[in-house]
């Protein structure tokens, strides 16, 4: 995979709300992906949680809140900012 590209509204959303690059890359990765028009939103659910904090080798742990994030990408797969999951469920649509 190659390195995420991020926006200059993304990078200050991303600090501002203590969401860290790796993060964002672990949502990216083992996240699931729901389509709203031209962009795809990230976010990860029990199985990518799982895969996650396998992946980190116990640096996360799955019910890590920083986990609980989802990461928005344009059509040529930039980062354009990204926010803290409040509810429980992304709904299906």
């Amino acid at each position: 995979m190659e390195q995420l590209r991020f926006s200059t509204h993304a990078s200050v959303r991303s600090q501002q709300r203590g969401i860290p690059p790796l993060v964002v890359d672990l949502i990216v990765r083992f996240g699931r992906v729901r389509h709203e028009g031209d962009e795809r939103v990230f976010f990860l659910d029990k199985k990518g949680k799982r895969q996650a904090a396998g992946y980190t080798g116990g640096l996360l742990r799955k019910d890590d809140g920083k986990l609980d994030a989802f990461v928005v990408t344009d059509t040529a797969d930039q980062v354009i900012t990204v926010g803290h999951l409040y509810q429980k469920k992304m709904r299906r649509q």
